[in-house]
Formats: structure tokens, sequence, C-alpha cells
């Protein structure tokens, strides 16, 4: 061997020797001046030479060096083709050295298979892919394909799902092992915190509160067995939160005592849900009177309401009494009962606006209503009615008093947020009402009432809200029964029942605005009429209306349940009166 030769195989043992020893190959770099004569790849059979060359950087012409060939041998193993490390080998070759780069080929794809996978078809998942069958298997895209598939489920909602395995089996099958996130059970929590506003304490996490479990569970479509959604849980979040007995909903996800299952965790915050009060008052139409109140939303944690509430003294003599059943069978039919007998003197409606010192009323009734689900948002009612209103002096006022019979039948779609302050959402109702006939009573007549409104959050804290009101009767409809308009509840400005007829138009406009904590205000405009002829309706709020504008406050107080307390000033358009109102809970 000549001295030429033998320096050059001293130098591509030391090269060798510096590749093959890792610890040496960190630490140094070994540079000779062999020349490299000749690069070619051994191993590749599905994958093209020249492809894994253009990521060579050591080149024909070029001396050694271990710190190229280094990044040369990484280079080709990051293409993602390869199963094994690549390994480098030199040899003499026209009078320099001969690098060859030796590669171990992934597996052709011969299928590619979803297990677990329920959501999407396998068409569907393979679109998602740029592995496919036939081709070889690239690790770089096998990373790209498992994070798209699990984008894919996320962007629909499934937050849960994970691609957990992908390997080739003895077939060369690639098989693609999913976790969709399967609901093994739902629990509830209950998140007690505490009332001193400076207590720092980290809130408490119950396993029971006062409502029951089943409370909260039967008001969600989503099931154990289930894949988890988010989108779809939201509906389900949103009836738990209207229930109004919660001042926080929300959830988290447990990891399950099964592969690819989940325990999904309903967190409610508890509210106050029973109220009870007394008081007295004054006003100049009503004289000096007292009041009792007792009101349950979640009676014995079952959801069931009863309210009662009476009212003496002065002109009035008032008894209420409801009770509510939200669940009567597993199809959840809801079930209401309310029974009450009013007094009152000297009221304006069926006088013209007079108001009369001699002129008495007692309302006697009971009315009930079912009502079952049709859709996601949409329930239908029926209800049935008995009323019977004595006037006196009947000898003066005998066309104001009788008895009604009725059943009346509503469809209601309620898309709103929260129903006690929704934000955005719509509600829609159209209820017919039939009197007389079979039914019994002193009066035959029909009514229909139609009424819409709509939420519009404007930004952070605002909301545009709008009601249309449309009452339409025909028939003997007796005054007592008439659309009455007027006051705190329909058009602000005026009296209660000031104006009234058998057909009604009623518009009213709020922009709402959260202050600070329980404290918002509003600007509002009415705008409504009734009228006894169909040819005498308007149905645009113009002159023909009566109008007002003014502006509100309102306060929520906790211990009065739900619906903030309401104080409306308000001034009319016509003759510019104003009048100050005070309420229960938003207008609509």
């Amino acid at each position: 061997m000549s001295l030429r030769n033998k320096k050059m195989a001293a130098a591509m043992i030391a090269l060798l020797a510096a590749l093959w020893t890792p610890a040496f190959a960190q630490d140094a770099t070994v540079e000779t001046d062999v020349i490299i004569t000749k690069i070619e790849v051994a191993g590749a059979f599905e994958v093209d030479e020249d492809e894994i060359l253009a990521v060579v950087e050591s080149a024909v012409g070029s001396k050694l060096s271990t710190e190229t060939l280094q990044d040369d041998l990484q280079r080709i193993f990051d293409l993602g083709y390869f199963s094994e490390d690549v390994k480098a080998s030199l040899a003499e070759f026209q009078g320099g050295a001969r690098v060859t780069f030796r590669v171990t080929e992934n597996p052709v794809i011969n299928a590619v298979i979803f297990e677990g996978a329920s959501v999407y078809t396998e068409a569907q998942l393979g679109e998602l892919m740029r592995a496919k069958r036939n081709t070889i298997l690239n690790s770089n895209n096998l990373r790209t394909d498992v994070e798209a598939i699990e984008n894919k489920y996320i962007s629909d909602g499934y937050i849960a799902a994970r691609v957990i395995d992908a390997r080739i089996d003895a077939a060369k099958n690639l098989n693609i092992v999913i976790s969709e996130g399967v609901i093994q059970a739902i629990k509830v929590a209950y998140v007690v915190v505490a009332s001193d506003e400076l207590n720092t304490e980290e809130p408490s996490v119950s396993d029971t509160g006062k409502t029951k479990d089943y409370v909260i569970t039967r008001e969600m479509k989503i099931k154990p067995g289930d894949i988890y959604n988010k989108n779809n849980l939201g509906r389900d979040l949103q009836k738990i939160y209207n229930l109004g007995f919660f001042d926080d909903v929300h959830t988290r996800v447990d990891p399950g005592d099964k592969p690819g299952h989940i325990i999904l965790v309903v967190e409610v915050e508890e509210g106050k849900t029973g109220s009870a009060g007394f008081g007295a008052g004054y006003s100049s139409n009503t004289g000096l009177t007292g009041f009792l109140t007792y009101s349950e939303r979640n009676l014995k944690g079952k959801a069931r309401r009863v309210d009662a509430k009476t009212e003496f003294g002065g002109k009035r003599d008032n008894f209420e009494l409801g009770y509510f059943e939200p669940w009567l069978d597993k199809k959840q039919t809801s079930g209401e009962v309310n029974v009450y007998s009013t007094y009152r003197e000297n009221l304006r409606y069926g006088l013209s606006g007079l108001i009369t010192e001699d002129y008495e009323e007692i309302r006697r009734g009971f009315n009930m209503t079912f009502g079952r689900p049709i859709s996601n948002y949409t329930r239908v009612f029926v209800g049935y009615k008995i009323e019977n209103v004595t006037v006196t002096p009947e000898e003066l006022y005998s066309y104001l008093d009788g008895s009604s019979r009725s059943v009346t039948g509503t469809i209601r779609t309620d898309t709103r947020d929260y129903i006690f302050n929704p934000t955005t959402g719509r509600y829609d109702s159209a209820s017919l009402e039939l009197n007389g006939g079979l039914l019994g009573g002193d009066y035959d007549y029909e009514k229909l009432t139609l009424e819409g409104r709509r939420y519009y959050p404007i930004r952070k804290n605002h909301t545009l809200c709008g009601r249309i009101m449309i009452g339409l009767g025909q028939g003997d409809i007796p005054r007592f029964d008439y659309f009455d308009l007027g006051g705190v509840n329909t058009l602000r400005g005026y009296d209660e029942y000031q104006f009234g007829g058998t057909k009604l138009v009623l518009y009213n406009l709020e922009y709402r605005v959260s202050l600070s904590g329980n404290l918002s205000a509003a600007l509002f405009a009415d705008a409504g009429n009734a009228w006894m002829s169909a040819s005498d309706m308007k149905f645009l709020p113009g002159k023909d209306m009566y109008r007002s504008y003014g502006v509100g406050l309102r306060l929520k107080i906790p211990a009065f349940g739900i619906g903030p307390v309401r104080l409306d000033y308000a001034v009319t358009v016509e003759d510019k009166d104003s009048k100050l109102h005070f309420g229960f809970g938003h207008m609509f």
C-alpha cells in the first residue's frame, strides 16, 4: 500500500470512528484532506434517490467532515421514510472517498384502517390523511395526519377525542386508533362559595346540594354512552341555567375508568330560590294596603314551584295561590294550577277611563295548564280556565260581570340565553283562546294573541330588546276580558287598564345597560292602542297610537329571588304627562 493510500485509509478510519462514537461525535469535529469522489444511497427502493440526495450537503469534490456527514444522516432520517437510523460507510474510490448512505425504508401501506371511529366514516377520515394505500409510510405525514384528525374532531366540538395509537401490523396495514371520548357517566358537583365577600378561601365542592341530581341531568339531552360534544352540550347547560336555581353552571371532563371514556361533571353554584316577605304601601287609587308573599322555585330540591300572595286593606282584598310541576312524566309534560280571588274598587276599565267611587269588582277563578316540548326550543301548551266576575252595584254595571269558561292552545319557541335577563335570542308565542260554547259560561268568543321578542347584544353589557304584541278578538267578548293597555307592563306613562278593546297592537323597545354588579339601566319607548273594530287597527307606531318614552333603573336583590326590582320614569308623547312605575322583573 502506498503512503498516500495509507494516509487516506487512516483518515477514513478516523471519520468512521467519529461517526460511530457518539461521545466523540458530540465534542469534536474531524476534517481531513480526503476528497469525496462519489456519493450513493443503498437500501432505497420506494424513495427516489434524488429526493434523498437533495437534502445532503456533502458534495463530490468537497473534503470529508464528520460534522457535515452527521448532519446529512439526520437530514435523511428526518425525511420520515426510514424506520432505523441512517448509516454511512466510506470506501476508497478513484483516489478519494466514496460515501454510501445506507437506509432501511418503512413498509408500503397495504390499507388504512380506523379503529374506534363512529362520528365520521372511513372515507371522511381518509380524506384528511396524506398517508394512502400503496404508498410508503412517512412518519412526518403520519404526525400531520394525526393532527388533522384530532383538529377535525375538535373543530366540530368533540374536544375529548384523541388518536391514541397509530401502528403498522404484520399485514402492513396502518391502524389509526381513535378515542372519541365516550361519556362513561354524568356527575353533578355543587360548588359552595362563602357568603362573606371578604373570604379569600377557594370555593369548596360537595357531592350533594339542595337540588336533586336528577333535576339537573334530566334537562340534558346528552347521556352516558354518547360521545362528548361541547357544541351539543351548550343547549343543555342553557336549560339548566334557565331553571333559575343556579348562579353559575359549567362543566369539566375527568378521565373515565375505561380507556377512551370520560366522566362529564356538571358543576353548579346554587342560588337563593325561596323568598318570603311582608310590607305595606299607599297610593291614591288603592289607599293603604298590606301584603304577605311566599315563593319557592325549587321545592324540596325537585324544581317544583309554589307561590302564595295575599294583599289586604284599602281598596284591595286579594289572594293568589299557584303550583307548578315541571316533569309529570318521561316526556317532560309540565303542569301548573292557579287559584285566585281578587277584589278591587274604583277601577278605570270599562268606564272609558273614568274613575267612579262606587264601582267594586270581585274576580274568582281557577286555571290549569299542561305543556310538552315538541323540539329543542319549542313547547306546546293547553290550558283550561274558569273565571267568575261580580260587579256592584249590579244595576249600573251588569254588563261588566259574568262567568267565562275557556280552553287555550299555545305554541311557544324560546331561544333566549337566560330567560330572566336575556341578552340574545328570541321568544315567539301564538295562543288561541276559545270561550263558551260547549264549555259553558255566559259568553261565546275567541281571542288570538301573537307575541314576538328579540334580544340583540350590541357590545359588552349592552343589549337592544324589542317586543311586538298583536291581539285579535271576535264574538261576545265581555269587558273584563278585553285586551287592556296601560301601566308598568304594557304602556308606561299611562294608568293601568286605561285603554281597552277587542283588538290590540303594542310595541316596546328597550336599550339595557348593565352598570355594575346588580344595577342596570334602560332607555325605553312604548307605543300601542286598543280598538273595537279591525278596520280601525293601525300597525305602525305613529300618531294613531299612544306613545311614551323614558328611562329606568333595575336593581337585582337576591332576597327577592329571580328578576330585578324595576323603576321606570315615563313621559307621554301626546300631552307630556309623566308617571313613575314600580314593578318586578323585566317587562319582557
